[in-house]
């Protein structure tokens, strides 16, 4: 599929942002009381966890042909993913507003902690419906597996405790708070490593076959195919197929296993073993770029991969790297076009 940034950025930045949301009420909820928390972190890890969500609201604007309309998505909440990916991201926005008001106004901590469990259950309920906006898509097998919602909250959640770590570091919060969430992210970078090499292997063999059948879901041995499609450009051939050479996709695979993974845990790593290293908090910042700007690939290959099959109409459709036989059977003779 043709990768549209105002969506990569939308999934990557609202669930970084909600990420940090669910670390903030949870740190909240363990110290409140203990004086190891600073106010500092609520107000920061708040106003860092809003920015967040309201930069992906307002990238993912630019998606909508009729921007002035787009809270006619949400009117479908009953049969429509992407309705409650609006509502639900919407209530989580207004939770944490919620909860940045009632902490600086000295409310009771159960008024607090209330908006902040609210707002938490919705984070949880936009990283679902995110997900399956596109895991719901059946005939897509890159996104109709069970790594689409796995991965979808594991980075959210990852990314948004990686920015949490630098509010951390830069609010002077304690250091055994610093520890345990620096050993945290340890274990679920490396799981969220692992998870996407074995999505990019679920991916790579997603496809056994190829026929008309699949193509069409129709089981009759009469189907032929009469015409090969359309050659120019136009909106099925643009917008359902991004040409990516073998050798480019391996390269951008390794970089997102490089930037978003490897580079934060040798920096968290670098940290835990040496927690009174100079500049910490410049360190565990650019840790949590580099998880983000690497996610913001991964999520952009995550659309390139989704391949439609009406993509066998258009000769356009990529399956390890193999013809199209049903092109070839088309008109004798006819070329085998390459991505």
């Amino acid at each position: 599929m043709h990768p549209e940034m105002s969506l990569v950025l939308l999934t990557v930045l609202a669930g970084a942002g909600q990420g940090l949301f669910i670390l903030l009420v949870a740190l909240d909820s363990v110290f409140h009381g203990t004086g190891s928390l600073p106010t500092a972190f609520i107000y920061a890890g708040g106003i860092v966890s809003v920015a967040l969500q309201v930069a992906g609201i307002i990238t993912s604007t630019s998606h909508l042909g009729n921007p002035q309309r787009g809270w006619r998505a949400a009117l479908m909440i009953k049969n429509s993913w992407l309705s409650r990916e609006v509502i639900t991201l919407s209530l989580s926005v207004g939770c944490a507003l919620l909860y940045l008001f009632l902490s600086w106004q000295g409310a009771p901590y159960s008024l607090r902690i209330t908006a902040g469990i609210v707002g938490v259950l919705a984070n949880i309920g936009f990283y679902i419906s995110s997900a399956q906006v596109y895991g719901s898509v059946r005939f897509i097998r890159e996104w109709a597996n069970g790594f689409t919602p796995a991965n979808f909250f594991l980075f959210g959640i990852t990314s948004g405790f990686a920015a949490g770590l630098a509010v951390l570091h830069s609010t002077n919060a304690d250091s055994t708070i610093i520890y345990g969430i620096s050993r945290l992210l340890m274990v679920m970078g490396t799981v969220s490593l692992i998870m996407k090499i074995m999505a990019y292997r679920f991916n790579a063999s997603a496809y056994v076959s190829v026929n008309i059948k699949n193509a069409v879901g129709v089981n009759d041995p009469d189907i032929r195919l009469m015409d090969s499609g359309t050659s120019y450009a136009h909106y099925n051939t643009k917008e359902y197929f991004f040409p990516i050479s073998g050798e480019r996709n391996k390269a951008q695979q390794i970089s997102v296993i490089v930037i978003a993974f490897l580079v934060p845990l040798l920096m968290w790593g670098i940290l835990l073993s040496h927690g009174s290293i100079p500049f910490r908090n410049l360190f565990s910042t650019l840790a949590a770029l580099s998880m983000i700007a690497g996610l913001i690939l991964e999520r952009r290959l995550f659309f390139i991969h989704g391949n439609s099959l009406q993509n066998l109409y258009y000769a356009n459709f990529r399956a390890a790297e193999s013809k199209n036989p049903l092109v070839r059977r088309a008109k004798k003779g006819t070329p085998v076009p390459t991505p």
